[in-house]
């Protein structure tokens, strides 16, 4: 009998054990490698629209790697001026004009990318002017973005700061005839890493880990010390990451809850079955 309650706390602390190993690990699942780095210096490494689709909203899920695997710090930025030169792909439209004196038109992106601002062209009488309102139209339900008005005689821009891959739009049209949207375009603003980079070195960025934390570079306390002229890099083509040890792997420090869930719960049964245990030797007393 005493075998066998060996043979189960070794069971339990194995569970443990594998539960605590899964998540002291993060795997970034994605990664492009950086062009090639001319001298040393502070660069900046301009993230697409293609890559930070992938990433999550605060972008906390970015990573850039030096030849060796190391992290090398950086400092995460927003150009709040300049618009991406390619403006983001073409969103498919099905607009609904229904009953309510409303129209609803879904925007549908092939991927969540950060949108900052629509460009909204519509067909309409010579003179309108119309309450109309956006909304992220994800999975998780409607959240109203913006509320602005659709006028005659210019395209309508719309500043926005979401990341999705579907929008409703939804005009009030009253009692007048119908708009029809022709065409919705969206931009994006450039988003870039700030980091110093060696010339005799090859980099590359991992990245789209949903249970990541951000990191916490000393870097930060220098942003205002570092010129503002840098040289722009770009990244290669996104592929999938193959774990290479260290490379694809860091330690995790997020998610701590689930592990001290995992440990209340070995504690809790190990207590259970000690008590049960010693109910047994009394037994046998």
């Amino acid at each position: 009998m005493k075998e066998k309650w060996i043979k189960i706390y070794n069971l339990i602390g194995l569970l443990v054990c594998f539960a605590l190993a899964s998540h002291a690990q993060q795997v970034f699942r994605k990664q492009a490698p950086l062009n090639t780095v001319p001298a040393d210096g502070f660069y900046q490494v301009n993230l697409s629209p293609a890559l930070t689709a992938w990433l999550q909203p605060d972008l906390r899920d970015i990573r850039l790697l030096n030849k060796d695997g190391q992290q090398v710090p950086y400092i995460l930025k927003t150009d709040q001026q300049a618009l991406q030169e390619k403006p983001l792909p073409s969103p498919a439209l099905r607009q609904t004009d229904s009953a309510d004196k409303h129209s609803y038109i879904k925007i549908n992106f092939n991927s969540p990318f950060f949108i900052d601002r629509l460009i909204i062209t519509v067909k309409g009488p010579r003179f309108f002017q119309r309450q109309a309102f956006i909304y992220n139209d994800a999975a998780r339900g409607r959240e109203l973005q913006k509320a602005f008005t659709i006028s005659s005689g210019a395209e309508t821009t719309v500043p926005l700061m979401t990341k999705t891959a579907q929008l409703l739009l939804v005009i009030k049209n009253d009692d007048n005839p119908v708009l029809q949207v022709q065409a919705v375009r969206a931009e994006q603003l450039n988003r870039y890493l700030l980091a110093y980079l060696e010339k005799e070195n090859n980099y590359r960025l991992v990245f789209q880990d949903s249970l990541a934390a951000a990191p916490q570079y000393d870097l930060a306390v220098f942003t205002d010390s570092i010129k503002q002229q840098t040289t722009t890099l770009q990244h290669g083509a996104i592929q999938a990451n193959i774990a290479e040890g260290p490379m694809a792997t860091f330690k995790r420090d997020d998610n701590k809850w689930m592990i001290w869930v995992a440990i209340g719960l070995a504690i809790f049964i190990l207590l259970l079955l000690t008590y049960r245990l010693m109910g047994e030797i009394k037994k046998k007393q």
